[in-house]
């Protein structure tokens, strides 16, 4: 998640991506909530209604600013999810963000475009009466 941040940072200044790995290393275990907060700060900094109104390159797309800091919060839902999901926390989420991630998701990553080597394995089953949070996460092809 603190790698999101950054590159979430680097679209929204205008800047390039690639150099900005998925993994964040050298984090002391005890440090991660200080170098969330740090990145955060950094996006919001970043982040303003010029940025919003202006068009910004993704690694997947160009979208409107606003079009892709949905997209980025939807991706922060699931990875809230998985989160939550491994440290048995899941009471707190907001069960109407993982509504709109279901809702959007669909055109991010539709079933029949994923390889199985992305970010999105196949869609997984979720049972009839599951919360929205487990239905997104077996959408994406967590096994909840």
């Amino acid at each position: 998640m603190v790698a999101v941040l950054h590159k979430l940072t680097r679209i929204g200044a205008g800047e390039a991506t690639g150099d900005v790995g998925d993994v964040i290393h050298g984090i002391a275990d005890d440090g991660w909530a200080d170098a969330f907060a740090l990145a955060r700060g950094e996006t919001e900094r970043v982040w303003n209604e010029a940025v919003l109104d202006r068009e910004v390159a993704l690694p997947w797309a160009t979208l409107p600013g606003r079009a892709a800091l949905d997209a980025y919060t939807h991706e922060f839902t699931v990875h809230s999810w998985d989160l939550a999901h491994a440290t048995g926390r899941r009471a707190a989420l907001d069960p109407d963000l993982a509504v709109r991630a279901l809702e959007a998701f669909p055109r991010f990553a539709p079933p029949e475009a994923r390889s199985g080597q992305g970010p999105f394995g196949p869609v997984v089953e979720a049972p009839e009466d599951a919360d929205a949070y487990t239905r997104l996460a077996a959408y994406l092809g967590r096994r909840p």
